[in-house]
């Protein structure tokens, strides 16, 4: 299980309660920091994406989605509604 988050303590506080890979968001590339977490566990991609935020993060973390997977979108924290192309879930970008 992977976590995205904003600020040191919310990061340290996620770690503590043994999540896998938490992400800063303030301080990290999403895509990039997932992936390297992906393959060394030697993983193909996210099988369920759980999104409160929207907006851009919610169209990057398409990306990381393997075949098959399950996205639940609950909120627009951001603010914004994502727009999510088609071809992301036709095609696997990675």
């Amino acid at each position: 299980m992977w976590s995205g988050i904003r600020g040191a303590e919310k990061v340290q506080l996620l770690k503590s309660l043994c999540v896998d890979h938490v992400v800063d968001l303030g301080n990290e590339n999403v895509t990039e920091s997932v992936k390297k977490f992906l393959q060394t566990r030697r993983l193909k991609g996210v099988d369920v994406l759980y999104d409160p935020v929207g907006g851009k993060l919610t169209k990057e973390s398409l990306r990381l989605l393997k075949w098959g997977a399950n996205i639940l979108i609950i909120g627009f924290a951001s603010g914004e509604i994502p727009v999510i192309p088609v071809n992301i879930a036709l095609v696997k970008v990675w």
